[in-house]
């Protein structure tokens, strides 16, 4: 029983030092985590200020201006002098001025001389362009005359060559007709075969009658020798037989002699047609000789067509180059505008001169610029900058391209000078400058002629955004690579129960100053806790906990 209860106690004991183990190291985990203040998206209005120094420029600026390289002998003014027309500005050098009109004459008189000179030669090449016309009119009449005889002179050709080979053709020889040729070669052919036929029956006579006489000598002579009488009469029967069989094959020769005979003398020549062949194959030449002319004198027809009509062409295109207006040439008008200017320069050289090198003020105001020292030749630009007197002032300034974008002209903005003077006035001017590209030149109105020329100023222009459905601290949003995030929280379980977890949530930012940024809404929702600040530097999947 004892042992049980010691047990028991143990065990608890046990528990109570395993309770108390979790709870330090559940209290040293979550001291070790970044403690983090939310806050939820709301509506609200995103307001901006654009503030800029400037300083204080003459609202209405006039210049006093002289031809250029005039020598200055004394200046008599200052910036910020008042001026009138009755003050003496400055004194220019009476011998180098003397100098200058003297050569401004010379460029005068060249110019006039260049002029003169242009106009003759510009009245010279009109008469020459006239004369060039007329010439090319009448080399094209020429060149037509020549191409037209040329082309006649082909017709006439052609017509004599075609006259020629039709009279050619006309007459073409007569030639046996290659029918009757055949009929003709046959019949020789057939005479001279039967002549060989004739030939060979009589040397076969000629040779059995010659037999036949040996035959019978022969037998003659053995038939003297024999006796007894019929013997005898059997041998003359058989003489007699043979002698007939002689006389009848001696007619039969004969008769084809006689044959043969009649047939050579009725027989001609072989026929020969190489003669009229010839007279045919000369005609068929001269035939070909005279085509070849007859198309030999087309083509020289068709050339000369072409050849006339390229020379008509050319012709004409000449006569278009030389009725060609001039190209336009506007140096004399040029050279005309550079006298009047340099006259109108010269008479100023001149009133300068006349009194006595000095140059008085116009209108009354206060200089604000001054170009010109003694010693210097004056330029092409003003030689004193003056405002002009009951001209407003201007507070001028400069703007960011960023600032530009909250500010308009016409809106309303607190201006305040250096005497300390504020006022609340209207943007006169807002444009983006000429000489600094990418910035913004402000100008203010101000009333009368406050403030001094040159003084400092600022002004302070504030808008007010329509309203977002979503907000949120400035800082509480991030940007990487011109991508901006923000951070939340999100909740996930593990062994030690439900924690807190850091979220990367991307976001379009609408529009934000230095308190408050405007997110597009959707993926923020205004239950979303948005990270606004925290203890440590946090990431996303990072434990953290809620700052006390």
């Amino acid at each position: 029983m004892k042992q049980r209860k010691a047990a028991a106690w143990l065990l608890a004991g046990f528990l109570t030092m395993m309770f108390l183990c979790t709870l330090i190291s559940r209290g040293l985990y979550a001291s070790g985590l970044p403690r983090v203040v939310t806050g939820t998206p709301d509506r609200r209005s995103i307001g901006h200020v654009a503030e800029a120094e400037g300083s204080i420029v003459p609202g209405k600026e006039l210049a006093v201006n002289v031809p250029q390289g005039i020598r200055v002998r004394e200046v008599f003014i200052q910036p910020g002098d008042e001026v009138g027309p009755e003050t003496l500005l400055f004194a220019a050098d009476q011998t180098d001025l003397g100098e200058l009109i003297k050569e401004k004459e010379l460029e005068i008189e060249k110019l006039r001389l260049s002029i003169e000179d242009m106009e003759r030669n510009e009245s010279l090449d009109q008469q020459k362009k006239g004369l060039d016309r007329k010439r090319a009119a009448q080399d094209a009449a020429s060149d037509s005359q020549n191409e037209s005889r040329n082309v006649e002179r082909h017709q006439r050709d052609l017509q004599k060559a075609e006259e020629e080979l039709a009279s050619h053709l006309a007459e073409r020889p007569e030639v046996t007709d290659p029918k009757e040729r055949d009929r003709q070669n046959q019949d020789y052919e057939n005479q001279v075969r039967e002549e060989k036929e004739l030939q060979k029956q009589i040397i076969s006579l000629d040779r059995q009658i010659e037999e036949m006489r040996s035959d019978s000598a022969g037998n003659g002579s053995v038939s003297g020798n024999q006796s007894g009488n019929q013997s005898g009469d059997q041998s003359e029967n058989q003489s007699s037989a043979e002698a007939e069989l002689l006389r009848q094959k001696q007619k039969e020769l004969a008769a084809l002699r006689e044959k043969l005979s009649e047939l050579q003398l009725d027989s001609g020549e072989k026929p020969d047609y190489g003669v009229e062949d010839g007279e045919v194959t000369a005609w068929e030449e001269k035939k070909r000789q005279l085509e070849d002319a007859v198309e030999a004198a087309k083509r020289g027809l068709e050339d000369a067509g072409k050849q006339q009509e390229d020379s008509l062409r050319q012709g004409e295109r000449e006569m278009e180059d030389a009725a060609w207006p001039e190209q336009a040439d506007s140096t004399v008008r040029q050279n005309r505008l550079t006298m009047e200017l340099e006259q109108e320069r010269l008479e100023q050289y001149r009133r300068i001169y006349e009194a006595g090198g000095k140059v008085y003020g116009e209108q009354p105001g206060f200089v604000t610029e001054l170009g010109i020292c003694s010693g210097d030749r004056t330029a092409d630009s003003p030689v004193i900058r003056y405002a002009a007197h009951n001209s407003p002032f201007r507070l001028k300034a400069t703007l960011t391209k960023e600032q530009k974008k909250y500010v308009n002209p016409g809106d309303q903005a607190e201006v305040s000078l250096g005497n300390g003077r504020k006022l609340e006035l209207e943007i006169t001017y807002l444009a983006e400058s000429e000489t600094a590209p990418g910035t913004y030149d402000l100008e203010i109105d101000l009333p009368g002629q406050d403030g001094i020329l040159g003084m400092s100023g600022s002004f302070r222009a504030k808008t007010q955004s329509d309203s977002y459905e979503c907000c949120v601290p400035a800082e509480a949003v991030y940007s990487e690579n011109q991508r901006y995030y923000v951070y939340a929280l999100g909740r996930r379980q593990t062994i030690l129960g439900e924690e807190l977890a850091v979220e990367k949530v991307p976001v379009t930012v609408l529009d934000q100053n230095e308190k408050y940024a405007a997110l597009e809404p959707g993926v923020i929702t205004s239950e979303t806790e948005v990270i606004v600040r925290s203890d440590k530097e946090v990431k996303e999947g990072v434990i953290v906990r809620y700052m006390e």
